[in-house]
């Protein structure tokens, strides 16, 4: 604040000077006017100095201060603290030239005039309330409290300005809210009651309709049938301890009475409360809502269902209605069908009857898009029984919406499962029709084929010595001779793998295992093979030299390896050009059940079709590149007879014109 001049009367003047006598002369000595003058003087520039050093105190103590703090004068603003500018939205250079009414909000103007000119002629203005307008257009709600000062010399007004807009603003929204709530209790359905001591001591409208009756202060169990009000007096008891209470059901009546009479209308409601403060004590909060429609509807509806229900328990199909595909009504015909209780399935996902999630997701999309479609959905499938068991159903479904059948799908189960075996059975059996004709078919055309060139051998061989015996040389008879054995053999080779694919087919097929020397073995077949080929093809046998895996004897049988070895080999000769190389090649691997052994056979042949892979080792069956080289079509079958008996494993590797390579695994444990 700016300091004002101050001056000394003369009255004070004189005393300082008669001070100044006593302090600064001795007894009986006087001041000259000069000196008087001049102490005057330094006694006012101290004066002067010690106010100006408490005013600029008080005013970094204001300027300091939090609150708003202005002072208006002739309409003016002529100071504002920091706080109060920048509510205000100006600045301390600018203010001393602006009207104070122009900070306030135009539409409060006149009311803010008001209270100032009451406050001028003298009379006490209590705080009151204005909006503040800034420069940029915002608006603040200000608290504006004053009083009248001398300021340099002048009347003015010191303000104290306190921002109220947030206030102001929860002021406005509660009361926003308030009347709100207000309008949804006085517009809802339901009806709302506070009871308080047992006593009504509010009702809204939808009280008043429903009972047509005023029920402020009536007593509030006057509004429940008299046989429900020792179950309604419980609950308000739990309600009043703090127990959560669930809404419940009780019967009313109206209009509210003490007693039941003839004249009065009973109805059901719906009944809720909760402890709230009313007036300060406590109090009931009561919601109720007329389910009176609500319980005839579901008397009925229970009613039809219970006779719906009797006559779907009996029936022999198993029926269930779902939501989201779980079961929300089962009958007892489909809960024994899957091997379930009803109340197991109640509420379960159908998945648990499917054999897979992927049989439970593929036949719901599939099932799903179809009632969409079409309106029905009609397959058979296949479902788990509790114990795992597997049947048959012929499942049938239908929605009650079809262009949602999530929301809600009628199905019924029929147990398919003897008919579907019955139907297998006969499938299986014209299957075993089909192949037995295949096989004899197959076994005709091979016999009149294969024993043809024997036969025909035999025939020519004993026509020659039956008319040219006497002429034959005994050279020219042992070729003949050798020719009628090698035709019977031949024949005896046929016949004996027939034997052993019967044996095999009919499970006669024994395995006797004794221990065999594998590599002695194999050395040996690979010598009569080459004999038996005629040096045609270069056939060899390799294993690890010097290994100690062959070192001592395994347990196999030795004709089964032999039947393996020597089929093998053959074909490999007969279907790979002359001149070209077969290998036997023979190996021991550990592995996590045992050792196994390996024995593979590789040729440079005209390979194997990948179209004749899949019936390779079938009886009677021929590639279909082998062209017109002789075979019976059982050598294969033998093998793989063979290497089952063994539980081992063939695997056959080729490519047409570029050879083949069967690889044969036994275990040896």
């Amino acid at each position: 604040m700016p300091a004002q001049a101050q001056t000394i009367p003369p009255a004070t003047a004189g005393a300082a000077g008669q001070g100044l006598r006593a302090n600064d002369k001795s007894p009986g000595q006087t001041m000259t006017a000069q000196e008087m003058e001049a102490e005057i003087a330094r006694q006012v520039a101290l004066r002067t100095r010690e106010l100006s050093a408490s005013l600029a105190r008080y005013q970094t103590m204001v300027d300091l201060a939090t609150e708003n703090i202005c002072v208006g004068q002739d309409g003016l603003l002529r100071f504002a603290n920091p706080p109060c500018l920048a509510l205000l939205g100006t600045q301390a250079a600018t203010m001393a030239s602006r009207p104070m009414i122009e900070f306030i909000h135009p539409e409060d103007r006149e009311f803010v005039s008001g209270k100032h000119k009451l406050r001028a002629a003298g009379n006490f203005v209590p705080a009151f309330e204005a909006r503040f307008q800034r420069d940029d257009g915002t608006v603040s709600w200000v608290e504006i409290a004053g009083v009248l000062v001398d300021w340099e010399g002048a009347p003015a007004d010191l303000f104290f300005l306190k921002d109220v807009t947030e206030r102001k603003k929860l002021e406005a929204q509660t009361r926003s809210a308030a009347e709100r709530y207000r309008a949804v209790v006085e517009n809802v359905n339901d009806v709302i009651l506070v009871v308080q001591k047992g006593i009504v001591r509010f009702s809204n409208a939808s009280a008043q309709a429903m009972f047509n009756h005023t029920l402020t202060g009536q007593p509030s169990l006057h509004l429940i049938h008299p046989d429900d009000r020792p179950m309604v007096q419980r609950q308000r008891e739990l309600m009043q301890s703090g127990t959560l209470v669930s809404a419940y059901e009780a019967r009313f009546i109206t209009p509210p009475s003490e007693a039941m009479a003839p004249d009065l209308r009973t109805g059901w409601a719906s009944i809720y409360g909760t402890r709230i403060e009313w007036d300060g004590e406590p109090a009931l909060l009561v919601l109720m809502s007329d389910i009176s429609e609500r319980r005839r509807l579901d008397e009925e509806l229970k009613s039809a269902l219970t006779q719906r229900e009797a006559i779907l328990e009996t029936t022999a199909v198993g029926v269930t209605f779902l939501k989201g595909r779980r079961h929300q009504w089962l009958n007892r015909t489909l809960a024994t069908m899957l091997g379930y209780s009803p109340a197991e399935l109640l509420g379960q996902e159908t998945r648990v009857h499917y054999p897979s999630d992927e049989d439970f997701e593929r036949i719901g999309a599939l099932a799903y898009a179809q009632i969409m479609q079409t309106g029905l959905f009609s397959a058979e499938a296949r479902m788990r029984r509790k114990n795992g068991e597997l049947i048959w159903v012929q499942l049938d479904g239908s929605a009650l919406d079809r262009s949602q059948p999530e929301e809600g799908s009628v199905w019924t189960y029929v147990d398919i499962t003897r008919r579907k075996e019955a139907d297998e059975e006969t499938r299986r059996a014209l299957v075993r029709e089909r192949e037995l004709g295949e096989l004899k078919t197959r076994f005709v055309s091979m016999a009149s084929h294969e024993f043809r060139t024997p036969l025909a051998t035999i025939l020519s061989s004993a026509e020659l010595i039956e008319h040219y015996g006497e002429k034959i040389t005994h050279s020219e008879r042992q070729d003949i001779m050798a020719d009628l054995v090698v035709a019977v053999k031949r024949m005896q080779g046929m016949l004996e793998d027939m034997l052993t694919v019967g044996q095999a087919d009919a499970g006669k097929l024994r395995l006797n295992v004794k221990p065999l020397d594998i590599a002695a073995l194999c050395r040996k077949l690979v010598t009569e093979m080459h004999t038996s080929d005629a040096g045609q093809h270069a056939i060899e046998f390799e294993a690890p030299v010097g290994h100690k895996a062959f070192s001592q004897l395994v347990m196999l049988d030795e004709r089964l390896i032999r039947h393996i070895a020597s089929n093998l080999l053959a074909n490999a000769c007969k279907y790979s050009p002359a001149g070209s190389v077969v290998v036997l090649t023979l190996d021991r691997l550990p592995g996590q059940s045992g050792d196994h052994l390996i024995l593979q056979v590789s040729d440079e042949g005209i390979g194997i079709p990948t179209a004749d892979l899949p019936r390779l080792f079938e009886s009677f069956h021929r590639g279909s590149n082998v062209g017109n080289r002789q075979g019976s079509g059982l050598g294969l079958a033998i093998v793989k007879h063979a290497v089952d008996l063994h539980h081992g494993k063939i695997e056959v590797a080729s490519m047409p014109g570029a050879g083949t390579r069967f690889t044969v695994s036994l275990p040896l444990s």
